[in-house]
């Protein structure tokens, strides 16, 4: 836990140099030569999540919750062959499955949302 807080305070003392996430500046983009916090993947996740779950509240048609874990696999899929191989993605493709990842996300919590709606309303 100690290293944890110790890495993190590093990170903290980097902002602008390194993205807090990952520590690696050539995942994260550069604006005007300063480091954004969050590296591609991070920043796409939450991008894809948030802009997917308002407009997906604001419509009445709702996607089903195991279309949102396909748009989930190619991340887990890029992230983990990226941990555990040698392979290093690109940085597109960290924009890209960060955004399905995201979507996905946001489809899974609305099901879930829509799911305990309808079994509390029994």
């Amino acid at each position: 836990m100690i290293t944890v807080f110790r890495m993190l305070l590093e990170r903290l003392s980097l902002i602008g140099q390194v993205p807090l996430c990952n520590g690696m500046a050539h995942r994260a983009p550069h604006i005007f030569g300063f480091c954004f916090p969050i590296c591609y993947r991070c920043l796409f996740i939450m991008l894809g999540f948030g802009i997917s779950y308002f407009l997906l509240t604001q419509t009445i048609k709702k996607i089903p919750w195991f279309i949102g874990i396909l748009l989930m696999i190619p991340m887990l899929i890029d992230g983990f062959t990226q941990t555990l191989t040698t392979y290093e993605s690109t940085n597109i493709k960290r924009v890209l499955t960060g955004s399905m990842f995201g979507i996905g996300f946001a489809i899974v919590i609305l099901a879930g949302i829509v799911y305990l709606d309808k079994k509390r309303q029994r």
